[in-house]
């Protein structure tokens, strides 16, 4: 290899390990901000012509909450399904997982630090 290869790689490797740093702490900042949330199943249930979902916050006080048909999807009553609520307050839950973004910003984070770490020891290897 001539200097040159070597130098644009040490960059582009040097870049690519900065950058990944630079997602990942951004990652940890927006999860470490949002709060936890806490998994539990929840239990839909049929009220005339409202339906809703019922589970056990933290300290086993049963929640309530009306959803719509298109958020539930195909669960008749009856059925569990996976909710996330905060911790702080179980009035803001969801049923899709809450940090999935940055648990895909942290992954493509430390995907960029392997490659900018493994990249940086090829001119050794040559």
């Amino acid at each position: 290899m001539d200097i040159n290869t070597v130098i644009a790689l040490e960059l582009v490797t040097s870049g690519l390990l900065v950058l990944g740093v630079v997602l990942l702490g951004t990652a940890a900042i927006v999860h470490w901000a949002r709060g936890p949330w806490a998994k539990t199943w929840a239990v839909v249930y049929a009220a005339g012509a409202q339906t809703g979902l019922r589970w056990h916050g933290e300290h086993r006080e049963v929640r309530e909450a009306y959803v719509s048909a298109e958020e539930l999807g195909d669960a008749p009553p009856g059925a569990e399904v996976r909710l996330y609520y905060r911790s702080r307050g179980s009035n803001r839950w969801t049923l899709k997982t809450p940090h999935r973004l940055t648990i895909a910003l942290a992954a493509i984070g430390g995907g960029m630090v392997v490659l900018g770490t493994a990249g940086s020891f090829v001119p050794l290897a040559v």
